[in-house]
């Protein structure tokens, strides 16, 4: 049994004495082995994402630097704890959810900051969970303990809200320290864990497509959108490389003005317009420019 931990929860202190599991987390002591499968997991599923017209981006380089298990394992208790007092089933730790918490504190940790734009965690998700109905994903950074990150959580109107949602969940708790810092990352998904293999089936939106005309001519590709009303739609052009699609140009196109044009350089590309303003994805057949 640990020692009792003092927390101040809503203006009042309460004491919380926790019996926790010498390895409710457990990240090993190989790095490589650690993160080496979930990271190729999820790059395949963000190539496959291609299929829906998604470009795709690596996970990147980040230090390898495994979680602390014990800390990870104190604020686990914590909130549960919580969720406890306001009667809610606890959270289940599931290790394969937090080795992407893990990935996102560490690159955090690279960056020194917690203000990191996190954009794939939803889609990430997947290749530990599956079917997902919601993630919630929230990174901190502390010089202190594992109480303190608690508090910060709990101060937070929206991981606040998250932790007391009513429906059990999978929960990563993923901490890194970095020059005396404390970078911490907890994803929690309502939905089957562990899910099924990939890729997985997305279900049709059953929304209008815009109707996409994109042209090849001596000057480059020129692209063009029709649909109802005129708010100006977000396009990508792709490019292919190997087995994914890189995004290699952003535009902006008003629905039924002249046709933008773009010169790329010689390779296999499509037309993209991703789901917005009530309308569905649509892309084009690739094209080759020689």
């Amino acid at each position: 049994m640990r020692a009792g931990i003092l927390v101040a929860a809503g203006g009042a202190a309460a004491i919380l004495v926790a019996t926790v599991p010498a390895s409710a987390f457990n990240s090993g002591s190989d790095p490589a082995t650690y993160y080496g499968a979930p990271v190729r997991a999820i790059e395949a599923h963000r190539g496959w994402q291609g299929n829906e017209g998604i470009a795709f981006e690596p996970v990147g380089a980040f230090t390898q630097r495994l979680p602390d298990d014990e800390y990870d394992d104190i604020l686990l208790n914590l909130v549960n704890w919580f969720r406890g007092e306001h009667q809610l089933a606890p959270l289940e730790q599931f290790e394969p959810l937090r080795v992407q918490s893990a990935i996102r504190s560490n690159q955090t940790a690279d960056a020194a900051t917690d203000s990191l734009p996190d954009k794939w965690y939803a889609d990430d998700a997947v290749a530990a969970c599956n079917p997902v109905a919601d993630v919630i994903s929230s990174s901190s950074v502390t010089d202190g303990t594992p109480e303190d990150v608690y508090l910060k959580w709990i101060n937070d109107a929206a991981t606040r809200n998250a932790l007391l949602d009513p429906d059990p969940g999978a929960v990563g708790i993923a901490t890194v320290e970095e020059s005396s810092q404390f970078y911490t990352t907890i994803r929690i998904v309502h939905g089957t864990c562990p899910g099924g293999g990939l890729p997985y089936r997305v279900e049709p939106s059953g929304l209008p497509k815009p109707r996409l005309t994109v042209t090849q001519g001596p000057k480059g590709l020129a692209v063009s959108l029709a649909r109802r009303g005129d708010q100006q739609q977000m396009v990508q052009v792709q490019r292919a490389e190997q087995w994914v699609w890189l995004a290699w140009r952003d535009l902006t196109l008003q629905p039924g003005a002249r046709p933008v044009t773009v010169s790329p350089p010689a390779g296999i590309y499509r037309v993209v317009v991703p789901q917005q303003s009530g309308y569905a994805t649509v892309f084009s057949d690739p094209i080759e420019i020689p």
